[in-house]
């Protein structure tokens, strides 16, 4: 098919002159056309009124209740504080500090024994509040006050110090046997090498089995504060398990005389399994009356088996 050739076609344009300087009224024709609708008299509107600003209220200051300390013969040996639900207080008699029980909030004791009652009674002491150095009881419907001895705030009349014995600070050591004058220029057979007593400080590092003298150990666990600066204890997963490993332990302290090591995971405590913080300070109550005790660790993957004998 003829495709007919495209021509240029030709465009007119024309210009229009600027209003310039015109008046309103030459409008006014458009203005009441009303093209668009709009509306001819303005409306007023109102500005948004402002969001209104939220004061923050100064916080109270909470007022403490003043709680007046205890009456009882019971002694705070030491807290220790793991959280607003990890929280574990030491209580003993005023006159055995050495020899404490680890209760929590809500635990019952008996006044005199300090030892724990299955079921909270009229006569028991309850555990209502663990705090830095502080303890809030209940006993007989009356709130009182525990204080460690050394806080601010312990208020206690001094009592007469019972003579104690001598306490060793070190591991056992079998007593030297006196040594008749007449008897020291004697030589002993040659080949026979002189019996010694083991000596005090951290045991080898293969040494599973442990001897001590219940004398030194009372006077190790009469030291709290102490004991929990000498090691810190980290939970730590196995699978789902929870266990507490050493994350340190300081040198020449118990835990390193116990065969401890940095790393090592706690797993047994006499068989129970340690899946807590309480049960992990098991191992402290069972040196306080024990004479035998068993403890399961993990060291490097491997699981160990430590026996102690305290005489």
């Amino acid at each position: 098919m003829p495709v007919s050739s495209l021509s240029t076609g030709t465009y007119s344009s024309t210009s229009i002159s600027p209003d310039q300087e015109q008046k309103r009224e030459r409008f006014k024709a458009i203005e009441e056309r009303n093209v668009f609708n709009a509306q001819k008299t303005e409306v007023y509107v109102p500005p948004p009124e402002p969001e209104p600003v939220q004061v923050e209220e100064e916080p109270k200051e909470e007022i403490q209740e003043e709680i007046a300390p205890t009456k009882l013969q019971i002694a705070l040996t030491g807290t220790m504080i793991y959280g607003k639900n990890n929280a574990y207080a030491f209580i003993s008699q005023q006159n055995n500090l050495n020899q404490y029980t680890i209760y929590q909030k809500g635990d019952c004791f008996h006044p005199q024994t300090v030892k724990r009652d299955k079921e909270c009674n009229e006569d028991s002491v309850k555990v209502l509040e663990i705090e830095d150095r502080r303890v809030v009881i209940m006993h007989r419907g009356k709130k009182q006050a525990l204080w460690m001895q050394e806080a601010k705030g312990f208020e206690s009349k001094k009592r007469p110090v019972k003579s104690t014995p001598i306490k060793s600070t070190a591991l056992i050591v079998p007593e030297p046997k006196k040594v008749k004058p007449a008897e020291k220029k004697k030589k002993e057979p040659s080949g026979k090498k002189k019996e010694s007593g083991r000596s005090p400080g951290v045991p080898d590092q293969n040494q599973r089995s442990f001897n001590f003298e219940r004398v030194w150990v009372d006077e190790q666990l009469e030291k709290f504060d102490q004991l929990l600066m000498d090691a810190r204890v980290v939970p730590t997963k196995k699978g789902e398990q929870t266990y507490f490993m050493f994350q340190f332990i300081k040198d020449e302290s118990i835990y390193r005389k116990l065969g401890l090591q940095t790393n090592d995971i706690i797993l047994e405590v006499n068989g129970y399994q340690v899946d807590s913080v309480a049960k992990a300070l098991k191992l402290l109550e069972a040196l306080q009356s024990e004479r035998e005790i068993s403890l399961k660790i993990e060291r490097e993957g491997q699981p160990i088996d430590f026996s102690y004998f305290i005489d």
